[in-house]
């Protein structure tokens, strides 16, 4: 994981990049609001498409942009 080996980073970009994930989140709240998962009622593979993803994201330093998504739950 590239936030483990302490790299530099642009803050312009990670700032851009965290917006965006921001906006990704904000639908998925949406539409967990409106259904128990994201394709439906039931498990897809819609939701196991994005698993590795939020693992990947909640081990990283952006875990707390989730905190405004409540229904984002890993």
């Amino acid at each position: 994981m590239a936030f483990d080996f302490k790299l530099l980073s642009d803050d312009a970009i990670v700032d851009e990049q965290e917006a965006e994930l921001n906006k990704v989140l904000d639908v998925y709240e949406d539409r967990l609001a409106q259904s128990k998962f994201l394709g439906g009622d039931c498990f897809t593979l819609a939701d196991l498409h994005h698993l590795p993803t939020l693992d990947y994201l909640m081990a990283s330093p952006v875990k707390s942009i989730f905190d405004s998504h409540p229904r984002v739950d890993y």
